[in-house]
């Protein structure tokens, strides 16, 4: 394939691009009078005007304003009700709002179809029909040419770097505003050229030495239909577009990742990963790209077949439909325009999960935030389409956040207007906020867009930076924000290698050997002998190098670029600039304005507030005044304690607490009285209304219930069902909290209350409904399993997901922690599977058995493989037979064992006696706890040949945690541990005991515990790891103990349990 293969893309633009005549492109004369040349259509070359388009929209007016649409369904613009308070509101008046909100000329409106005047009124609901020339200028096909100098970007001279941009060159002439004002305090603006790229938005001054000469118009756009609900970000010229649908990907898609399960660092998991299908250049690595022909009238169709991509079925019925669906918005994009219809298209195909932990409390990290970045490495991607198809309900915020990389300013200082001072706070919320939606007068183009179930997002990478602002999760359980990534291949650079070529090898050697019939594994080994294929192994450690590189930020807000002086003055570029774009010059310029040059860089961080973006920079002098009122605020659930101020976005209200009457109350009263005399602030009243929402459920129930009364603070959740145990004197309100605690935990449709005792060995209870629906069967996910399960009939603890997820990662994620290099558990009382299902489908190699006394729980096991899809990695036993190879770990995946209901006393000597070797063994049961391990009594498991299990189990102890004498419950522990195990307490030894005996929070953390138990004792004895996990109730705990089964246990023991007390022997009823 030719390196510079374009797929004929300079004849196509040929073809129907509106060329300009030679005697039509004009050089304004430097003698020129002054006149002619301050007239701005004489600056530079001079070209046709392009002919004005007249457009027609439907305007909807309602009780929320007026809503401008296209007739293809695009939202134009929309006018909140606020801005149409007059008496009587006329035609006049609407013209004047549209023409400020979309910056063409007014037009005229009209009504069944007749011309209103400009007096008549509009007021009230209906619709009317808005006729407007629209004066704008297409995308300009240049050439390169050399002019004997430099162009100008304000007032210093710039070298516009175009040698890695092919022709013919897109450009753009528009009037553009800067960040700073000149010396008279007066925004600056100028007509400039700009050239959007990979490496840069290049951007210099029309009329002086212009490196780029206009032929011709770019083709004008296929008028493809857009979605309903479509609507432009961030004004006129921001190439930012969205709109919400609902295509049938996500079965697909949830499918391939269950058999991937592929998450190569925390927070993501990679589904179609473009790192592992790469093509080796002289470069480096570069992304394989799928490849579409685009129909005339939007379609897109993709090529290849089976030798389309690494995943063709995915290719086909993901990438095709999202494309297809995006085709009208990406012809909407002017920086750069695509050819698009009747083009093959090259796209690169990624899908996503952006995982989010479950919110476990105040030290929990239930966030994600992204870094600004553009997408791409080596490849030039010059748009990218995002498809979020799954969006978990309990995410908030994530909202795209997307700023402009064309130059803000140029900064002087010395013989010049010294504009350098003027770069501020001011100056940045001016510059980020602009004059109108239309954008006409914002020096920096910038939006945010919120995400959500089927949004679909498109917009310019070699125009915007974008990041992902804070996202986080409000439930319990890990969440995830699901999506499909289109990187789209600039057309007007060469080609890359596509999917269909890359893959003919293989594919050719497949038919060749399909005669001989061999197996698709020993294809795949003589694929990877001749290099045609990478293994699993070196398609990882590529992806790792990959993503090291990829992850470093790819630029930043700051200052730089080659900016000369023409007279005494110093110059210096501010904007974004790209990783390869590191010069930055003289470094006395931020000594010349540290507090400017602060906020600018402080553009760069994640804002700090959930519902914050670019916004949250200039307003760090309002984050001033809540630092030092922070004592003072008004400080209630859901309502917020800054507004926005009225007529005046730019200013903010900040609302103190209720007992502040006057300035002296407030505890910085001498700071706020000199800011107020300094004109920074100013006292005022202010009127919130309260209700039933801005009070927490422990506010309402504090007001609601009988003064003295406990107010019940908290519950267990699982799934949709809020867990409760009211005391006696709360029952009779308990439907009113109950309907209390629904109303204020959005995720809960539950309410239940333990009835009694748990009198069964199951561990299960009775319970009531108090509020909400009456089903009590729950469907959760944890640790990327799904599980579900009738709550009145198994045992689940919620509170312990996040210490199943940690034992797990130690027990058969670290290979330091590693008991055996073939991991087989023993999960003795299972329930219905917090262990053994993460296992199973997260881990490779592990071999889980599951058992449990409880028929429901092994009935519910079954039902939750059958929902995460494992069926093929599950094997069912009524009987246990002997050890085999049908029972050894599987090469790819793990292997779960379900045994038929049974006692875990009966279960252990079972898989003894059969031979399975068992290296690990989890008891899961506290209120059994440690008495249940006599089953190992008498075991020899050397002697049989067979490796000594790790054993974690959990328990309760009602001794005293910080001693570390007798009465302490590590001594109770080890006690009733010995006895269990029929050993001399001498025997067992805690592996390390902090604080001379006591027991630290945490002590220890899960993987210290594990490398304790793993550890060897100096004198001999057994070392056990113990670790609080948590308090259950003032005088009882819960911990996990952790141990190797001692040698003298396998020996018979020399104890009995009649040593035991009877207060300490097994109680699975209480």
């Amino acid at each position: 394939m030719d390196p510079h293969d374009r797929y004929g893309y300079e004849e196509a633009l040929s073809a129907r691009m509106v060329k300009f005549g030679e005697e039509e492109v004009c050089v304004m004369d430097s003698d020129e009078d002054e006149d002619d040349y301050n007239d701005q259509i004489f600056r530079g070359f001079r070209f046709p005007e392009p002919v004005p388009r007249h457009q027609i929209s439907t305007l909807h007016l309602d009780e929320h304003g007026v809503h401008g649409h296209s007739l293809s369904g695009e939202v134009l613009f929309e006018i909140p009700h606020g801005r149409l308070q007059a008496e009587l509101f006329t035609a006049g008046m609407l013209l004047e709002l549209i023409s400020e909100e979309t910056g063409c000329e007014a037009g005229v409106l009209l009504r069944d179809g007749s011309e209103l005047s400009m007096s008549d009124p509009v007021g009230g609901e209906g619709v009317l029909t808005l006729k407007q020339t629209i004066r704008d200028y297409p995308t300009l096909l240049c050439r390169k040419i050399g002019r004997g100098g430099n162009p100008m970007l304000r007032e210093g001279e710039v070298h516009p770097d175009l040698r890695d941009v092919a022709e013919p060159v897109q450009a753009l002439k528009e009037w553009r505003t800067w960040v700073t004002r000149d010396f008279q305090e007066m925004h600056d603006q100028e007509e400039c050229w700009l050239v959007y790229t990979k490496r840069q938005v290049v951007s210099y001054e029309a009329g002086r030495y212009e490196p780029l000469k206009p032929f011709g118009y770019f083709p004008q756009a296929p008028l493809w239909k857009l979605p309903a609900g479509t609507r432009q970000w961030g004004g006129a010229r921001s190439d930012v577009w969205s709109t919400c649908l609902k295509l049938p990907v996500r079965q697909l898609l949830d499918e391939h990742a269950a058999l991937t399960l592929d998450r190569p660092i925390p927070r993501y998991q990679m589904i179609v990963d473009p790192n592992q299908f790469v093509h080796q250049t002289r470069d480096g690595p570069v992304w394989v790209p799928c490849e579409f022909d685009i129909s005339a009238d939007g379609t897109a169709s993709l090529v290849g077949g089976a030798r389309s991509h690494a995943n063709p079925h995915l290719a086909q019925h993901v990438a095709g439909p999202v494309l297809s669906a995006a085709l009208p918005l990406l012809a909407k994009l002017r920086r750069p325009q695509l050819v698009l219809n009747d083009r093959r298209l090259q796209v690169v195909f990624k899908a996503q999960r952006i995982i989010v932990p479950g919110d476990a409390g105040d030290n929990s990290d239930a966030e994600y935030v992204g870094l600004w970045h553009v997408d791409g490495h080596r490849e030039n991607v010059a748009a990218v389409v995002l498809y979020y198809y799954h969006v978990d309900s309990s995410l908030r915020g994530g909202d795209m956040e997307l700023c402009g990389r064309e130059p803000m300013d140029v900064l002087g200082f010395g013989d010049c207007s010294n504009n350098i001072y003027d770069l501020g706070t001011k100056s940045l919320r001016e510059a980020l906020r602009g004059g109108s939606k239309s954008d006409q007068s914002s020096a920096v183009h910038n939006c945010r867009v919120p995400i959500g179930d089927g949004t679909l997002l498109v917009f310019s990478n070699y125009q915007m930076a974008h990041r992902v602002l804070r996202l986080k999760n409000i439930g319990s359980t890990e969440a995830s924000r699901d999506f499909v990534a289109l990187f789209v291949l600039d057309p007007s650079s060469p080609a890359l290698l596509p999917a269909r070529s890359i893959l003919a090898a293989p594919h050719l050697l497949r038919r060749t050997l399909a005669p001989v019939k061999m197996s698709e594994s020993a294809i795949q080994i003589v694929l990877e002998f001749l290099g045609f294929s990478q293994t699993d192994v070196e398609r990882k450690i590529q992806r790792n190098r990959l993503l090291s590189e990829q992850l470093k930020p790819s630029g930043e807000f700051a200052r730089g670029g080659k900016v000369y002086s023409t007279g005494n003055g110093c110059y210096t570029m501010i904007g974004w600039l790209h990783n390869m774009l590191e010069y930055r010059g003289d470094q006395a310029f931020e000594g010349m304005n540290p507090e400017g040059f602060e906020r600018l860089a402080a553009l760069n961080l994640p804002p700090k507030g959930s519902d914050r973006g670019l916004s949250e920079v200039p307003a760090r002098r309002t984050g001033d005044f809540l630092k030092k009122l922070s004592k003072d605020l008004l400080n209630l659930s859901r309502r917020k304690n800054v507004e926005a101020l009225a007529g005046n976005p730019s200013a903010k209200l900040i609302l103190l607490a209720r007992t502040i009457k006057s300035v002296s109350d407030v505890a910085e009263s001498d700071w706020l009285d000199a800011e107020i005399r300094a004109g920074a602030a100013k006292v005022t009243s202010f009127g919130v209304c309260l209700g039933y929402d801005h009070f927490t459920a422990e506010e309402v129930l504090r007001k609601i219930l009988p003064a003295g009364m406990e107010i019940p603070s908290s519950f267990e959740q699982a799934g949709h069902i809020a867990h409760m145990n009211l005391r006696d004197s709360q029952l009779p309100y308990k439907h009113l909290i109950g309907q209390v605690i629904l109303d204020k935990n959005k995720s809960i449709k539950t309410v239940v209350n333990k009835v009694g005792r748990i009198e069964t060995e199951f561990r299960t209870f009775a319970m009531e409904v108090l509020a909400g629906e009456e089903s009590t069967v729950v469907r959760l996910k944890e640790h990327q399993c799904f599980f579900e399960f009738e709550y009145r009939d198994v045992y689940w603890n919620s509170r312990l997901q996040e210490e199943h997820g940690r034992l797990i990662e130690a027990l058969f994620m670290q290979p330091k922690n590693a008991a055996s290099a073939k991991p087989v558990l023993a999960d003795c009382t299972c329930g219905v599977g917090p262990f053994s299902l993460p296992i199973v489908k997260l881990v490779n190699g592990v071999v889980s058995h599951a058992n449990d006394l409880n028929p429901a729980s092994i009935q519910w096991l079954r039902k939750s493989c059958a929902l995460n899809k494992m069926e093929e990695h599950v094997v069912e036993v009524e009987s246990l037979p002997p050890y085999d190879d049908a029972f050894a770990a599987p090469c790819m995946g793990s292997l779960l064992v379900i045994h038929a209901p049974g006692d875990a006393r009966q279960f252990i000597p079972d898989l003894f006696r059969k031979r399975h070797p068992v290296t690990h063994a989890v008891f899961n049961l506290p209120a059994a706890g440690v008495e249940l391990l006599d089953c190992f009594r008498g075991l020899d498991y050397p002697s049989a040949g067979l490796p000594t299990p790790l054993v974690c189990c959990y328990t309760f102890s009602d001794a005293t945690v910080d001693s570390g004498g007798s009465d302490g419950c590590v001594a109770d522990l080890l006690a009733r541990l010995a006895a269990a195990l029929g050993l001399p307490k001498d025997v067992l030894r805690c592996a390390d005991l902090p604080l001379k005996g006591q027991v630290a929070l945490p002590s220890p953390q899960i993987n210290d515990m594990v490398q304790q138990a793993l550890s060897e004792h100096p004198d001999g004895c057994t070392p056990v790891a113990v670790r609080l996990v948590r308090n259950v109730a003032p005088t009882r705990h819960m911990f996990c103990v952790c141990f190797r089964v001692p040698r003298r246990a396998q020996a018979g023991g020399d104890e009995d349990m009649a040593q035991v007390p009877s207060e300490k022997r097994p109680k699975l009823s209480s």
